[in-house]
This record gives structure tokens, C-alpha cells and sequence, in this order.
């Protein structure tokens, strides 16, 4: 696998993980903190499930409350 395309995939990933945060927080009317909530992925070429840290999630929080 070339590098554009693991770059491009996790790409993909991050923007999936913001729009279900996202879409989580709009249903519920609340903005979340990283310790409550869980998020979990499988991705294809690793199919084991993983639960992403309180700093992964954070991220992609911190990702969410710039993009608003």
C-alpha cells in the first residue's frame, strides 16, 4: 500500500469519527468532554476493535468545537 492511500484512508477515518461525534452531540442538544464519552473502530486491515484513548477523542472534539 503506497502512502496516499493509508494517508487518504485514515483521512476518511478521522472524517467519519468527527460526523458521528457530531451528529451524537446534535440528537443529545450537548457538547461532550473526551472522559464522556467511548468511541470504538474496526478498520479493515486491522479488524480487531479498539477503543480510541480520552486524547484520541479529544482530538477529534478539539477538531469539532474549530470546524463550529
Amino acid at each position: 500500500m503506497e502512502f496516499m492511500d493509508i494517508y487518504a484512508f485514515d483521512c476518511v477515518i478521522d472524517i467519519l469519527l468527527i460526523t458521528a461525534i457530531s451528529a451524537l452531540q446534535s440528537v443529545l442538544q450537548e457538547d461532550f468532554k473526551a472522559s464522556e464519552i467511548e468511541v470504538g473502530v474496526v478498520r479493515k486491515e486491522d479488524p480487531v476493535f479498539k477503543v480510541l484513548s480520552t486524547e484520541e477523542i479529544d482530538e477529534h472534539l478539539t477538531a469539532i468545537s474549530e470546524r463550529d
